[in-house]
């Protein structure tokens, strides 16, 4: 395995553990303290997980070449 497809692995546990302890502290502290925060606290684990997910598929399959990797994280037209 090459350092590069460590990195995205580590960077997306990483990122995953950010969004469930968001998920898990976040959530509870607004409910209990009746905030409104535009719904934000049911989504933060799921828009958190989903990047981690797509850079720990990066860096366990082999398919993906730099150049696709880098649009995929960005817009295509920057």
């Amino acid at each position: 395995m090459n350092d590069l497809k460590l990195k995205f692995i580590i960077s997306g546990i990483l990122i995953a553990v950010i969004g469930l302890v968001l998920s898990h502290t976040y959530r509870p502290y607004v409910y209990e303290n009746h905030i409104n925060d535009f719904h934000m606290a049911d989504v933060v684990g799921s828009v958190v997980c989903v990047p981690a997910a797509v850079l720990c598929a990066y860096g366990i399959d082999s398919r993906y070449s730099i150049k696709q990797q880098k649009y995929c994280l960005c817009h295509p037209y920057t």
